[in-house]
């Protein structure tokens, strides 16, 4: 417990101190956090370090007591925000935060005992994150889908893109299934392997992946009025066909596909060339003369990966 408390975000401390002791002091200063804009903030909150110190004790001693306050109102929640972010939030965020912190449900609420939601099917397209999750929602409300999926297997863009460094630029923390149990995440930023591995176990322990039918993508779709169903034309394993489902739900992801820059001269080129979600397979870099255009994300993963084995890298930036 007290190596995990020591590298725990002060400001997830302070919350879960209020949480469970109803004292508002943890809300006021000089506990109050600093305000930070980055997407990673500073984990100390810009807090002193005797009272950073002051706060990890008493998350230690209050641990594992039930809490004094159970689901927050919507006035303390507010309180509880500002004073985490160092700034007011709009009220509008107010409901997002309570399903995101677990204090509300959002999924529908339907007994699926009572089948009535049998009546229906779905048709998902996509077995990424996006189709998993759908898959699980679908199967607690008792409603009959399939999954189409144009690959051999679930992953989504974890599956496709395997360029040298692929790793996840959202920590993990905020990229893990909510319906899941807590994943062990091997770093803050996972790699593609880790995040493949966690999607094709996920889809098998919630019962997804007998859902999906592989190598088959969706050609058209179109809604029939009289008939109220969806008309989709599927081209799969055994050919082109036809199947109708009550909701027609696209879980289409876009970091795949790749969009090849139109550089006067590129047919030309007698060097090999590739979008990085193309990255061929056992393609080695050592020795080689290599150029990268974008300083996106993506580069900013295989720079690093390959920079040291690379006779020469060159990244071009369209702007500063």
């Amino acid at each position: 417990m007290q190596r995990a408390v020591e590298s725990a975000d002060l400001r997830v401390l302070l919350m879960s101190l209020h949480h469970v002791t109803g004292d508002e002091k943890w809300l006021s200063a000089p506990y109050l956090p600093r305000r930070d804009v980055r997407i990673i903030a500073d984990e100390t909150a810009g807090l002193a370090p005797e009272v950073a110190d002051e706060i990890r004790a008493a998350a230690v001693e209050f641990s594992g007591v039930k809490p004094v306050i159970g689901v927050p109102d919507d006035e303390r929640m507010m309180r509880m925000m500002a004073a985490c972010l160092g700034h007011e939030v709009p009220r509008e965020y107010l409901g997002m935060m309570k399903e995101e912190m677990g204090f509300a449900s959002r999924d529908v609420e339907v007994d699926p005992s009572g089948g009535r939601m049998s009546k229906f099917d779905a048709l998902i397209v996509g077995a990424g994150p996006s189709g998993i999750a759908m898959s699980v929602r679908l199967q607690r409300l008792g409603m009959r889908h399939v999954i189409v999926e144009k690959s051999t297997s679930v992953g989504g863009v974890w599956r496709e893109n395997v360029y040298p460094g692929c790793a996840v630029d959202t920590p993990n923390h905020s990229y893990s299934f909510s319906f899941a149990p807590p994943n062990r995440w091997s770093r803050f930023f996972a790699p593609q392997p880790e995040l493949r591995e966690y999607m094709q176990r996920t889809a098998d322990e919630f019962g997804v992946t007998p859902h999906v039918q592989f190598e088959t993508e969706v050609v058209g779709a179109r809604w029939l009025e009289r008939e109220s169903k969806w008309e989709v034309e599927l081209d799969g394993r055994g050919g082109r066909r036809t199947q109708h489902c009550t909701f027609f739900i696209t879980a289409i992801g876009q970091l795949h596909v790749p969009k090849q820059p139109m550089i006067p001269g590129l047919d030309s080129f007698d060097g090999t060339a590739f979008h990085t979600a193309r990255w061929p397979e056992g393609f080695d870099v050592r020795g080689k003369r290599i150029g990268i255009i974008g300083t996106g994300a993506t580069s900013m993963q295989i720079v690093p990966a390959i920079v040291d084995d690379a006779a020469q890298l060159t990244v071009f930036q369209r702007s500063a």
